[in-house]
């Protein structure tokens, strides 16, 4: 709610924004600063709003992700589990629903704090644009859950997993970041590799989803969640 303080004050913003101007053109690219948009109520919101909304709650999916098989196998707890009458899918399939769960509900969360904040400001952006934008950040965020959960399942020790996982976000965002500063050739190239390159909240703010990213990401969660099932199915399990 609070980075919609200035859009409260049209001044203020323009001070904001004219500050922001003045610095490196490839420093604000790096931390997803778009010059040319940022003055616009959707450019600055897809800054202050979505795309530190999608680093911040992917610190939440890679811990949803390691509490799925990695944790309680690290504690001693996960061969209890399964010496019981319980089959190895049926852990991780309902464990990650369960904290898919979780994930919607902070995200619901923030869209109505966003839309509550909203009403206080002289701006505004159409309900179904924000909507959609944070409706954006739930494939991004299933994906890195899926991706931590196969990486532990596949790997042995929580510790070795979070940091593949958290290397992998930060890896991601740098190489979006950066390939966009650069542009062109190899950076173009490597963007594709990056989960952040087919986030990108700002045009779904003006135009809506873009819904084979949407659906891209959504299909790459669920092969990794193949993956985890197959890998954890064949894990010998630590005592």
């Amino acid at each position: 709610m609070y980075v919609t303080v200035l859009l409260g004050d049209s001044e203020m913003l323009a001070a904001y924004t004219d500050m922001l101007s003045k610095m490196p053109t490839g420093f604000m690219e790096i931390f997803g600063l778009n010059p040319e948009t940022l003055g616009t109520v959707e450019g600055y919101l897809a800054w202050a709003v979505f795309s530190y909304s999608a680093l911040i709650i992917a610190v939440f999916a890679v811990i949803a992700g390691l509490n799925v098989t990695a944790n309680e196998e690290d504690a001693g707890i996960m061969d209890v589990l399964l010496s019981l009458p319980v089959p190895r899918w049926r852990v991780v399939i309902e464990k990650l629903a369960a904290y898919s769960v979780m994930l919607v509900g902070i995200i619901a969360m923030s869209f109505v704090a966003l839309v509550l904040a909203e009403q206080t400001t002289e701006y505004s952006v159409e309900t179904g644009l924000l909507f959609q934008g944070f409706l954006n950040m739930i494939p991004l965020n299933l994906f890195v859950m899926a991706f931590t959960a196969f990486v532990s399942a596949l790997v042995r020790g929580r510790n070795t997993a979070a940091v593949i996982a958290i290397v992998f976000v930060i890896a991601s965002y740098l190489i979006d970041s950066i390939g966009g500063m650069l542009g062109g050739g190899i950076a173009d190239v490597l963007r594709q590799l990056s989960i952040f390159h087919y986030f990108d909240p700002e045009p779904v703010l003006h135009t809506g989803l873009a819904w084979p990213n949407f659906l891209g990401i959504l299909a790459a969660a669920a092969l990794l969640l193949g993956g985890s099932l197959w890998a954890f199915n064949r894990r010998d399990v630590g005592l």
